[in-house]
């Protein structure tokens, strides 16, 4: 059944995620639920059981949906089945003519709306290796059949197969975690061995990328470097450093 709390901006975010879903009721609708998963992400989902059978549907990702405007959705819900309809079963009827590009479309507004180089990436992904093969096909006819043939039009090239591979797996899971699909097609098909690539700077080069960096006239870029050299931090990690997080005084980050 879960823990019962009233659902406030400041409770949910005082949630802590565990080593499995939650599920959290609210106090002021009965029909609402919070479901937090393992990773951290906080779901609204409209749950309730009609004629024998427990339908969900998801309403959306706290916080971009707020806690009122998803007590609003869970109230529109509610009149619709009061006045003899079941907007849940309608949905899932919509849910079955969704195309592939449909779904990536949804995909980058609800999944990737923090991640802006992630979203910028897998949609020239997708673009380039897949939104024309998949056409108008529906999420519900796609097969491993199709999976297969996209990934052996780039096959020649092991690590960009993978990371295909693992964009379009990523794509149907979120279709599953919004009740669009039961199961992901990529599931089983193995993605090729990758040799690991490591290359160090020579005696020669490293004093040539110094004294690039000491010429550049950026400071920004000069600044950013330096900091990826010295602190062998990654590349993202710098981008979201902050200034409450430097201890200039200690020289520690």
């Amino acid at each position: 059944m879960g823990k019962s709390i009233n659902f406030t901006k400041a409770a949910i975010n005082e949630i802590s995620p565990e080593n499995k879903r939650v599920i959290v009721n609210d106090t002021s609708n009965r029909f609402l639920k919070l479901i937090v998963q393992p990773s951290g992400l906080k779901s609204f989902y409209y749950v309730r059981r009609l004629k024998g059978i427990t339908e969900k549907h998801k309403l959306g990702d706290f916080p971009h949906l707020s806690v009122s405007l998803a007590r609003e959705e869970a109230n529109k819900m509610s009149l619709q089945i009061a006045l003899g309809h079941n907007p849940m079963q309608e949905i899932k009827t919509n849910k079955k003519i969704c195309t592939i590009n449909d779904l990536f479309e949804i995909y980058l507004i609800e999944h990737a709306i923090n991640k802006v180089d992630e979203g910028r990436q897998d949609k020239s992904l997708f673009e380039k290796y897949a939104s024309k093969k998949f056409k108008r096909k529906t999420i519900n006819d796609v097969t491993k059949d199709d999976i297969r043939a996209i990934l052996r039009e780039v096959r020649k090239t092991k690590v960009l197969s993978n990371r295909v591979l693992a964009l379009l797996s990523k794509l149907f899971n979120f279709a599953i975690d919004i009740d669009m699909l039961d199961s992901n097609p990529c599931n089983g098909i193995n993605k090729y061995p990758e040799t690991p690539r490591k290359r160090h700077l020579s005696k020669e080069e490293l004093p040539k990328l110094l004294k690039a960096l000491d010429e550049e006239t950026n400071q920004t870029w000069k600044d950013f470097f330096y900091l990826l050299l010295w602190t062998g931090a990654r590349k993202n990690e710098i981008q979201k450093m902050k200034w409450n997080s430097i201890l200039l005084d200690e020289s520690r980050w």
